[in-house]
């Protein structure tokens, strides 16, 4: 029969070997429905142990560290709770602390210089000493987080160094930290100024000039004694971070003329588009002095974006030399744009500021410009019922007559810029062409 043996085949053999593991699997008594022991449950492996936090030796680690907790707490407590935490020095750790930012780059959150708070890092706050934009970068911080290099002062040794931030970005917030390292790089005052003029003119290529003329009228775009100044061009400022009440005034005016006669604001609009520096004395609004400003002043869409810096030292007022520069500019606006152009102008607001302003007098001694008295137009200088002070001087024919070397002249008249009270002023009169050109100062 070949290759068929006596007995089970082969093949049947290995199926009854497989049934009777089966069965003794099932039980040994062939059938039982007794309940089997099950197998016992293995003991869960011990839970890893939580990493160490990273040291300060590995200061890249230990400031993502140091902002997760920040955000952490953000995310766990609210916004409330962590500006309340980074607002307080006690958070402050070496030369570690967290600053927030909100979703437009103001400073919400600062514990060791609170006077950042209400400051954007869109503005000068966001120019470092070398004159490099870093604050951008820290604006458009992604949830996976960012590095920016910056100067950047350190609390811990009172010097500025280089910061390497981490700046992470939470429902429009920004929570960011840094770490310092050496020396700053390529600082210099001159090239911040000049670093927050090109921020601005990135606000007008960027965002349009609108845009950049409604952010720079904020207090939140000026940082220390930086702030940004729109001139149109016309000589105009349409923005003046420094001085709301200078909006609107020309630098044909007093607002480009300073305390010691000088007419810098003609010369602003003279540089070439590409810019220029400019000094003169100018009220330092840190201090509260008149001190040296140096500033950077670049043409954009037609206007002049000026900044600038103050040297250490008062500037001694000469109202007497003030007067006498502000006829002579005066006299350079008539040149430029004519007689009749420059009696329009010295009739606006945009020509007076306070207690200064220009009064013109024509070849016949009629007045005919006066911006803040728009009433005394066409009172005659040969006229005592005119000309007569409340001391009865009869003072306006000195006035008319004035030659072109100038003439001063003291008498009593109301200071528009003292609600309209009778003081002593000193006028400058100079005859320019047709016309006289004056100014004058009060003895408050």
């Amino acid at each position: 029969m070949g290759n068929v043996r006596y007995g089970v085949p082969a093949v049947f053999a290995r199926w009854f070997a497989g049934l009777g593991l089966a069965v003794a699997l099932a039980g040994c008594d062939g059938g039982s429905d007794a309940p089997t022991t099950p197998a016992p449950t293995p003991a869960p492996a011990p839970a890893p142990a939580p990493a160490p936090p990273p040291s300060k030796d590995d200061p890249a680690a230990f400031t993502q560290a140091f902002v997760q907790q920040a955000v952490d707490l953000f995310e766990a407590e609210g916004l409330e709770a962590a500006l309340a935490a980074y607002n307080d020095p006690a958070s402050v750790d070496e030369s570690w602390y967290v600053f927030v930012l909100d979703a437009e780059g103001v400073v919400i959150a600062h514990p060791t210089v609170p006077e950042n708070l209400g400051a954007s890092v869109l503005g000068p706050l966001g120019v470092d000493s070398a004159g490099n934009i870093y604050g951008p970068a820290l604006v458009a911080a992604t949830e996976d987080g960012v590095w920016v290099d910056y100067n950047y002062f350190n609390p811990a040794t009172g010097d500025e160094g280089v910061k390497h931030t981490w700046a992470v970005r939470r429902d429009g917030t920004v929570f960011a930290s840094g770490w310092y390292e050496g020396a700053p790089t390529d600082s210099s005052i001159e090239a911040q100024t000049q670093g927050v003029v090109r921020q601005a003119v990135g606000w007008v290529r960027e965002r349009g000039l609108q845009a950049a003329l409604d952010f720079y009228s904020t207090p939140a775009s000026t940082s220390g004694p930086w702030y940004v100044v729109f001139l149109d061009p016309a000589g105009v400022a349409v923005s003046h971070g420094g001085s709301p009440t200078a909006v609107g005034k020309s630098v044909f005016g007093p607002l480009g003329l300073d305390v010691t006669g000088k007419a810098f604001g003609a010369e602003v609009l003279s540089l070439p588009p590409e810019g220029g520096w400019v000094d003169y004395a100018y009220l330092n609004p840190a201090t509260g002095d008149q001190g040296t400003k140096h500033s950077w002043a670049q043409s954009e869409a037609g206007h002049w974006i000026v900044s600038g810096w103050y040297e250490s030292g008062a500037v001694e007022d000469d109202p007497a030399a003030r007067a006498v520069g502000f006829v002579e500019l005066a006299t350079r606006y008539a040149d430029a744009h004519g007689e009749d152009a420059a009696v329009a102008f010295y009739n606006t607001d945009a020509s007076w500021l306070g207690s200064w302003y220009i009064f013109i007098i024509d070849a016949d001694g009629i007045l005919v410009a006066i911006a803040p008295s728009p009433d005394k137009i066409g009172l005659n200088a040969y006229d005592p019922a005119d000309g007569t002070d409340i001391k009865g001087y009869f003072y306006t024919p000195k006035l008319a007559e004035a030659t072109e070397e100038g003439v001063w002249v003291t008498y009593w008249q109301p200071n528009p810029g003292a609600g309209g009270e009778q003081q002593v002023k000193h006028t400058f009169a100079r005859r320019h062409g047709n016309l006289v050109f004056a100014t004058g100062y009060y003895e408050e």
